[in-house]
């Protein structure tokens, strides 16, 4: 039997333990053309992929194989917004692009005026500011291991648009009519 333990902080990285009894002999196949003759080996992959694991265990009297398959994920992307300024009321379509979707459990979209928004297997979302300001956008999108990603955008959204306050300079110029 195996433990295999991801890691967030080195994607690439995988720490496996060999969980069985009295075992004398152990050879764990990564999957990826290498093997490893210690007991609980930690491995790096050289790219993001599926890999299947096995480790052959023996000892005086028996032999056994247990396998496991992991995913290896390691999708960075880069966030995207179709500029820094707009318009009050306009809706602003945001994503976080280069990565395979496939891979992703959710993303979770701070737009900065209070609104959050986490969409589930996608990274795409959409937002409407209603007051003009200036706003931060940040994005945290979770893989299926849920390893995490971190995004901000570098500049701050500036929402612009007119408010409107009009003062009759003759206030009485309507008295009476209506």
């Amino acid at each position: 039997a195996m433990q295999v333990k991801l890691n967030c902080s080195d994607k690439t990285l995988v720490n496996f333990t060999d969980t069985s009894i009295v075992d004398i002999e152990h050879t764990w196949d990564f999957g990826d053309g290498t093997t490893d003759n210690t007991k609980n080996p930690s491995h790096v992959y050289a790219s993001p992929g599926t890999y299947t694991i096995h480790l052959y265990t023996e000892n005086k009297t028996c032999k056994d194989t247990a396998s496991k398959t992991i995913h290896v994920i390691n999708e960075q992307g880069t966030m995207s917004l179709p500029g820094s300024a707009f318009c009050r009321e306009t809706s602003i379509d945001v994503d976080i692009t280069g990565v395979n979707i496939d891979n992703i459990r959710n993303t979770r979209w701070n737009f900065g005026d209070g609104t959050l928004i986490t969409v589930n297997g996608d990274t795409k979302a959409s937002h409407v500011y209603t007051i003009t300001g200036k706003y931060k956008v940040s994005a945290v999108m979770t893989d299926l291991n849920n390893c995490q990603y971190f995004y901000t955008w570098p500049d701050s959204v500036n929402i612009y648009g007119p408010t409107a306050n009009y003062v009759s300079s003759q206030p009485d110029i309507c008295s009476g009519y209506s």
